[in-house]
């Protein structure tokens, strides 16, 4: 039985890092459908996720936001849209997922 595969596309940058981040990791779904994928933002990226509209992810892709970042640009959990997830800290969480194996991949 081989080991299940993981990756995590960080994007920090701009708020169009939320819809990019979205969209590698369906891609890696299509060729490597078995492969879970964590899209994690920070930064100016997180305004990225600021919505009331739900999110809709393909099975085995989520996508998760600093709460760090979100207080310092004055937002709150609950400005974040339906279907994303809120780490305490980004770069624990990419830290977290790289020592247990996954894969980095930056925006």
């Amino acid at each position: 039985m081989s080991a299940t595969r993981a990756a995590v596309i960080h994007g920090d940058r701009s708020p169009e890092d939320f819809h990019r981040g979205i969209d590698v990791a369906t891609r890696l779904k299509q060729v490597e459908p078995e492969l879970l994928v964590r899209v994690i933002l920070n930064g100016k990226a997180v305004a990225g996720a600021v919505s009331t509209e739900r999110l809709d992810l393909v099975d085995g892709v989520s996508v998760e936001v600093c709460q760090v970042a979100l207080d310092k640009q004055g937002f709150s959990r609950d400005d974040v849209r339906p279907g994303v997830g809120v780490v305490p800290m980004a770069a624990h969480a990419i830290l977290d997922a790289q020592f247990a194996g996954a894969a980095y991949l930056r925006l």
